[in-house]
């Protein structure tokens, strides 16, 4: 007997799971980024609403922290993306080839 809860199927599940890896990895992490942005504005907003302002400023600044670190992995991922092509090709210390 097979129980339906109305939610998609664990085939679904793991398609949009594995889907949403892919899309993570070719936008080098631009689109969590996005996400977390907006969820914290979200909810330095309810606080703002709420009359609770150290929670709204945490939130702003988290906003800010998310920022700083995704841009020191995109240029951490540069700086490797173009050391493994450059000893991938073989330039020696002087700066040309072998």
């Amino acid at each position: 007997m097979m129980i339906l809860r109305g939610g998609p199927s664990p085939e679904a599940r793991g398609a949009a799971e594995g889907l949403n890896v892919v899309t993570d990895l070719l936008t080098l992490g631009i689109k969590p980024l996005i996400g977390k942005l907006i969820a914290n504005a979200k909810r330095r907003e309810y606080y703002k609403n709420q009359g609770d302002e150290i929670c709204a400023e945490r939130f702003r600044r988290l906003n800010i922290a998310e920022i700083a670190t995704s841009l020191m992995l995109i240029v951490s991922r540069s700086n490797s993306a173009v050391l493994g092509r450059v000893h991938g090709r073989g330039v020696n210390s002087a700066g040309d080839g072998e």
